[in-house]
């Protein structure tokens, strides 16, 4: 299943499961927190990196439960935004426009 974007400035919200590289956001952005909701089963990931590859955040899930969630602060500035695999749950990308 592809990712599903919103695309609002502050948070962007991504859903869905792929594994497939996804981009998120083009340009430069400044990304103060990004919360990943509700992922499903232990063990799965979500990874977010620049559009040069440079990791943003990683998560694993390692205790699935409804309601629960993890928190990155990241407060910097990235060039673009890209998801090449998140699994489950729902992110949450907290940014401040320049």
């Amino acid at each position: 299943m592809a990712l599903t974007t919103v695309k609002t400035i502050s948070p962007i919200k991504v859903t869905g499961a792929d594994s497939t590289e996804t981009t998120i956001y083009t340009g430069d952005i400044w990304i103060e927190r990004i919360y990943w909701y509700d992922p499903t089963t232990n063990g799965h990931l979500v990874s977010i990196t620049d559009a040069n590859g440079l990791t943003i955040a990683l998560f694993k899930c390692v205790t699935a439960s409804i309601g629960l969630a993890q928190e990155r602060v990241i407060k910097g500035y990235y060039n673009g935004i890209k998801i090449d695999d998140m699994d489950s749950g729902t992110i949450f990308i907290h940014t401040v426009p320049r």
